[in-house]
């Protein structure tokens, strides 16, 4: 006989906790139990208990379904049902993070929603600050602008608070400037701009100047079906990542490739500059 104990899924920073199958067989219970938590990215825990004591697992049973009762209301708490801003945090100096760092709006100014919800990832942060209508603002650890509704022809926008910025750049680059350093590289230079192919390869990087200003390398990577920005320096412990496809222009070309990435990267600035604080 094999009775499924509990199941219980959530989408977003909801918790997501599975536990395993209670089997009896020839009067020898086993009890199998695996239990995993999402927050934003997946914390899981594998635990295989084997016991023949009933009581032991009937102990187990209740102490699941307590930790899926907890564990839920905790995620709950972590994002609020409403909020029209996100808060970045600041690292305290013994490393716990609270209110008070960058901050974007989590909405337009006509009051659309401008988020992927189930994309926000909510930190657990005590006394939370709030707007000026009373709505409490979250300390997030990275959010999803709606493609759509950023108007710019996005394929995805994110925000991600990181520790160190300049090292995020810098790693970010490392592959284009290695494939600077190759003898057969072509490349090309403007006024603000410096590409770099490979023949066969089928992609382009281009480092450029940051629309928000700053010595921190910009480097976006071109194949003919996509764009990827994978590092832009947006604020002190916060970066965007952004996706898009490329308009019908030869990546031979790496002029007419570093004007198009120039204006699409000016336009992300455009987007989220007036959403900052």
């Amino acid at each position: 006989m094999a009775c499924a104990l509990a199941r219980q899924r959530r989408t977003g920073n909801q918790a997501d906790c599975l536990t395993g199958l209670l089997a009896v067989g020839a009067g020898q219970p086993i009890f199998n139990w695996w239990i995993g938590v999402w927050d934003g990215n997946l914390l899981s825990k594998t635990v295989l208990f084997d016991w023949k004591d009933q009581g032991t697992v009937r102990k187990i049973i209740v102490t699941c379904f307590l930790l899926i009762l907890c564990s839920g209301q905790a995620r709950a708490e972590n994002c609020p049902d409403f909020f029209r801003f996100v808060d970045f945090g600041r690292e305290a100096p013994g490393g716990e993070i609270h209110r008070g760092g960058p901050t974007f709006r989590a909405e337009s100014f006509g009051g659309e929603a401008l988020l992927i919800r189930d994309r926000t990832t909510c930190r657990r942060v005590r006394d939370l600050a709030s707007d000026g209508r009373g709505n409490p603002i979250p300390v997030v650890a990275s959010v999803d602008y709606d493609p759509e509704k950023t108007g710019i022809g996005l394929n995805e926008l994110r925000l991600t608070g990181v520790e160190d910025v300049a090292s995020e750049t810098e790693r970010n680059a490392a592959g284009h400037r290695e494939k600077l350093d190759r003898p057969i590289a072509v490349t090309s230079r403007g006024s603000n701009f410096l590409c770099a192919s490979v023949e066969g390869s089928g992609t382009v990087s281009c480092q450029l100047i940051s629309p928000f200003g700053g010595n921190l390398a910009l480097v976006v990577y071109c194949s003919p079906v996509e764009c990827e920005m994978p590092v832009l320096a947006v604020k002190p412990h916060v970066i965007a990542s952004a996706k898009w496809r490329p308009s019908h222009v030869s990546l031979s070309d790496h002029e007419a490739l570093a004007r198009q990435i120039t204006d699409k990267v000016q336009q992300i600035h455009d987007f989220l500059a007036p959403l900052s604080s």
